[in-house]
């Protein structure tokens, strides 16, 4: 996965770590603390070693997150915009999604200034190299970093996107209390 432009798509294809059965038998959230951390894939001095579920490999992470729930001023849930080169995919049969497109749903997380500048300064120097995803103390997405990010990032997660129901679960745990 490449991570580029001034928002941030925050693939999370493994939420499992996000759910879990209710005594229903409905999916409940099991409660999300978000981090966004820069990360390296060789190992070094004061990196921490995790394994990421995205990329199946162990990664090193940074030890302090860029980004917290206590630093999102907003979060929203709206329809996903499917890219572009996904619709060509499901146009030519190449992708088959499990939903109408037009039931994608992302989380759309707007951090303070102060978050925002400071994803921006460990972004643009951090270029090339995997940013990670955190939910819950597990690595979720890794990507490589491609542009600088600053103020604005999206979950989205599944098959390109969630249900609406997943999305508001999602961004109802990420609010701080």
């Amino acid at each position: 996965m490449i991570l580029t432009c001034k928002a941030l798509m925050l693939a999370l294809t493994f939420t499992l770590p996000l759910f879990q059965n209710g005594p229903s038998g409905q999916i409940t959230l099991t409660g999300a603390k978000l981090e966004i951390r820069l990360a390296e894939y060789k190992p070094a001095h004061g990196l921490m070693k995790q394994y990421s579920a995205d990329s199946r490999r162990n990664i090193y992470l940074h030890r302090t997150a860029i980004v917290t729930n206590q630093d999102i001023v907003e979060v929203r849930v709206q329809r996903h915009a499917v890219p572009e080169y996904l619709l060509e995919f499901i146009k030519a049969g190449k992708v088959k999604l499990d939903r109408d497109v037009n039931e994608l749903y992302e989380v759309k997380l707007r951090f303070t200034e102060e978050a925002g500048q400071r994803m921006a300064k460990a972004t643009e120097k951090h270029i090339g190299k995997p940013l990670a995803i955190l939910v819950g103390g597990k690595v979720l997405s890794c990507g490589v970093l491609s542009s600088r990010i600053s103020d604005e990032a999206y979950i989205v997660g599944g098959d390109w996107g969630f249900t609406k129901q997943e999305a508001e679960r999602i961004a109802g745990s990420l609010i701080s209390k």
